[in-house]
């Protein structure tokens, strides 16, 4: 597969700063010269093992904290390991090496059973792989490939499966939608839109796909398209909540805020306890001038989510106590 290959490129690059290091603390300083070359090769050494493992942690999608306290580690060895004509604090060769030698050792346990974890994760995918060997042109196995990808982050081979799933059948409405899903996630904004209208010329009145779609006209502010998207919900569901809040967001957004009291005020019809909207709503009404109305509402949002930062700075920054 081709992360094994990524693997196995970016541990070389580890071995070979590994290299440089061994190198550094095994020359001996036999000319000025020396005291320039030997820090510069521990540098680079330290730079190449860091960034091979910087690179390998990046493809493997690990915690930044072990990202950290590895990297830490080699400064602190760094630090530590000085010439002695330089400083008095001094670890002999062998003595650095055995240390050098056990940081390394713990980075590559916790790699290799990292990889472990993920290659598990990656069997469904070589599972997939192997029957489209014999019938690649499934189109549905080719979207369960995808989804598989897009749950262990490697959106870019998700978008490859759910191309070739539209490909192999350009009226699989789900492939569309998963692909504009995962291109909206890659802030690929306006491929995606494309993708959800390729989606709603199939089935019109899909409305995971409008309000999807909706949402990327917000995050490219495109606010009155958005507003169209979730209206078009509101028609098919009227008691989608999260159509009718969005919609009170965009408006907000666009200034007109007695519209989008509106729409706060039916979200909250249908979901009298969602903190969210009650917040949204004061928003609006402080914008409308009424502070004393919108105390109240933020007091309900801290009410029912007491940890509410955005309500509590709100509140705090009225007048009306």
């Amino acid at each position: 597969m081709r992360e094994v290959q990524i693997m196995q490129k970016y541990s070389s690059e580890m071995l070979i700063g590994l290299f440089f290091i061994l190198s550094a603390v095994f020359h001996s300083v036999d000319d000025p010269f020396d005291v320039i070359f030997i820090p510069l090769l521990f540098v680079i050494g330290t730079i190449q093992l860091i960034n091979g493992f910087f690179n390998w942690k990046e493809i493997y999608n690990q915690d930044i904290y072990w990202i950290v306290v590895n990297a830490a580690l080699i400064l602190i060895l760094m630090y530590f390991y000085r010439s002695p004509d330089f400083s008095d604090v001094y670890i002999s060769g062998v003595t650095y090496v055995y240390i050098l030698a056990g940081v390394f050792i713990l980075i590559s346990i916790l790699s290799y059973y990292e990889f472990t974890r993920r290659m598990e994760k990656y069997q469904k995918v070589i599972k997939y792989d192997k029957i489209l060997k014999m019938g690649p042109e499934d189109a549905q196995l080719w979207n369960n490939r995808g989804i598989t990808l897009e749950g262990l982050e490697d959106l870019k081979g998700a978008v490859r499966s759910y191309e070739k799933a539209v490909e192999i059948d350009p009226s699989y409405v789900k492939a569309w939608y998963n692909r504009g899903n995962v291109l909206s996630k890659m802030k690929n904004y306006q491929i995606a839109v494309e993708s959800y209208k390729n989606a709603l010329e199939l089935d019109p009145e899909n409305i995971k796909v409008l309000n999807n779609m909706g949402n990327t006209f917000v995050s490219i502010k495109k606010y009155a398209e958005a507003v169209k998207s979730y209206e078009q919900v509101s028609g098919i569901d009227p008691e989608n909540f999260k159509a009718i809040y969005n919609r009170g967001y965009a408006l907000e957004m666009m200034d007109m805020y007695p519209e989008a009291l509106e729409s706060y005020e039916r979200a909250l019809e249908l979901k009298p306890e969602d903190p969210e909207s009650w917040y949204r709503k004061g928003v609006v009404l402080e914008e409308m001038g009424e502070k004393y109305e919108a105390s109240s509402c933020y007091d309900t949002a801290l009410n029912l989510k007491p940890d509410f930062k955005d309500a509590k700075h709100a509140r705090n920054e009225l007048p009306y106590q």
